[in-house]
């Protein structure tokens, strides 16, 4: 994991902010990603939200999200964009609450592929 995060740490398409406990663990962390798509133009997505299971409902949750919106508005847009699991309940009651909107709903397929032989 670590050279994966030294790579987002460079990569300027990328925002990673952490909310930490000087006297002790992480408290959370949120990634976003900016892109630009055919279909929608340029947009920033929410990769990754996690807080620390004993200091939920605190405002971390609230405080990383507000980072991330700040660094949507900082390229520009006016708009940012969550995915959350079918599954996850609580995530979606949290998502409407803190002003996100169900835009659609849909499956996400996932493809192993082999990796090429080595030409000799």
């Amino acid at each position: 994991m670590s050279d994966r995060l030294i790579r987002l740490l460079a990569d300027p398409d990328y925002f990673i902010a952490v909310a930490d406990n000087a006297d002790g663990p992480l408290l959370g962390w949120i990634g976003a990603e900016y892109r630009v798509l055919l279909e929608l133009g340029a947009e920033i997505e929410i990769v990754g939200l996690v807080v620390r299971r004993e200091t939920r409902r605190s405002g971390v949750g609230k405080a990383l999200l507000a980072a991330a919106e700040d660094w949507a508005r900082g390229h520009g847009l006016e708009s940012i964009r969550v995915r959350a699991p079918m599954s996850r309940g609580r995530t979606h009651t949290r998502s409407t609450r803190m002003g996100y909107a169900r835009i659609k709903t849909q499956h996400c397929y996932r493809k192993g592929l082999d990796r090429p032989n080595d030409a000799a």
